[in-house]
């Protein structure tokens, strides 16, 4: 018999869906305590509110990251120019 969660949370495997990520990804951060999650007759639920700032802040950061790899390359483009017009 299949139960029928409530839309306000997701089992391991929908957070993974929603989240874009491999279930291990969701466990391990069920497991460092960055995503807040209930054990409910040996199932782990978790809030898709709790999914959703989780997968918004990583992606920042991942923007963030990506933004300072370019501009660092941009910086050894135009010091490279530099000491090939020299």
């Amino acid at each position: 018999m299949k139960v029928q969660l409530d839309d306000t949370f997701l089992t391991v495997s929908e957070a993974a869906t929603r989240a874009g990520r491999c279930q291990g990804w969701i466990y391990d951060r069920v497991a460092d305590g960055r995503l807040p999650a209930d054990r409910s007759r040996g199932r782990i639920l978790i809030d898709v509110r709790d999914v959703d700032r989780l997968v918004l802040a990583d992606t920042s950061r991942l923007t963030a990251a990506a933004t300072r790899r370019k501009r660092k390359a941009e910086a050894l483009r135009r010091q490279f120019r530099v000491i090939n017009n020299a």
